[in-house]
């Protein structure tokens, strides 16, 4: 049986957000869902670079099946709630980007957050 969770931590990453994606990408090829490569691509990229920019370390990525989806779960160690921004020259439209292709939700607990993004799709393998 293959894993149902993949965890990176992203403090040690020359390119962060490069490593994340390609993490991704070959954990849901491992699992047969290349069909979600696309969206969970973006999305991760989306979020890690959010928790990159304006999070503070340790900045983890965790790829995850729960209850017939895929959940992307970014954490970083500031409790500070992301809040959308107008975008620019330099960006600001990651959280407006990840609100149109999942479901998000927000955690926070002492000492950080987490981010969640939850996608729908299979087929599944166990």
């Amino acid at each position: 049986m293959l894993p149902r969770f993949h965890t990176w931590n992203l403090d040690q990453q020359d390119e962060p957000v490069r490593f994340a994606r390609r993490g991704v990408v070959t954990a849901l090829g491992g699992w047969g869902l290349s069909d979600l490569r696309d969206t969970a691509e973006l999305l991760v990229s989306e979020l890690v670079t959010n928790a990159v920019r304006h999070g503070k370390p340790p900045v983890r990525l965790t790829l995850a099946i729960e209850r017939e989806r895929v959940e992307i779960r970014v954490s970083d160690g500031s409790p500070e709630p992301p809040l959308p921004r107008a975008g620019d020259e330099d960006g600001g439209f990651g959280l407006t980007v990840a609100d149109a292709l999942a479901e998000i939700s927000v955690h926070t607990f002492p000492g950080g957050k987490q981010i969640r993004a939850a996608l729908r799709g299979g087929p599944f393998r166990s």
